[in-house]
């Protein structure tokens, strides 16, 4: 190599060195790099992230159509008269057995939110097909005209061991709350329901799909 060369590279060194340490050049460099190729790791990480929705998407589908041949195999049993909504809470292999700070539990994920029955209060859970809970009443003659009011009077259905049946009605186990903070507790509870079920479905799947927010 010939010396005007081998002067020429170590100036160029210098002067890239003096620009970095002054101007922080190769910080610059670096986070324009990353802007330029993170298009290409996007496009690295689509088959997998396709193949991933693809598979969350089928199995979502499949889940939902064995829980709708649960519900017309099991609900006819309550004797149903008139309209009323409820909640699909669990179906077959939904149910697991966890424990929490040394206590046993059975435990069920419908949506966003995890809910545990302790073991020892979970036989008829346990020997259910499926889980619902009632929430709202529909009255009127006709579908457009019909009118909802929070609450289902679940003693008029017929008990069935294969659906655990509940209202969602607010219980005072130790007798603190007077029946009109019960009342007014209910109200909270039917508009929570209410903004809960406008709620798109994706939406939810998505909460569902990460588990820092699951």
């Amino acid at each position: 190599m010939k010396p005007s060369k081998v002067v020429f590279a170590v100036i160029f060194c210098l002067c890239l060195m003096i620009s970095d340490v002054k101007f922080e050049t190769s910080s610059y460099l670096r986070s324009v790099s990353h802007e330029v190729f993170k298009p290409i790791s996007w496009v690295i990480k689509l088959p997998s992230y396709l193949i991933d929705t693809s598979s969350n998407f089928l199995s979502s589908r499949s889940s939902l159509n064995a829980k709708l041949k649960d519900a017309l195999k099991y609900l006819p049993s309550l004797g149903i008269k008139g309209v009323i909504q409820g909640d699909f809470l669990f179906g077959k292999g939904d149910l697991s057995k966890q424990t929490i700070e040394g206590k046993k539990y059975i435990t069920f994920h419908p949506n966003t939110i995890v809910y545990a029955v302790p073991a020892d209060q979970a036989k008829e859970l346990t020997s259910a097909k499926i889980g619902i809970v009632w929430h709202t009443t529909y009255t009127g003659k006709t579908f457009e005209t019909m009118k909802a009011s929070y609450g289902v009077n679940v003693k008029q259905l017929t008990r069935s061991k294969n659906v655990w049946s509940q209202d969602a009605m607010l219980r005072s186990v130790d007798a603190t709350l007077t029946e009109k903070e019960t009342g007014e507790i209910n109200e909270y509870l039917s508009k929570a329901g209410k903004l809960f079920n406008s709620i798109a479905g994706s939406t939810l799947r998505t909460l569902e799909g990460d588990q820092n927010l699951a």
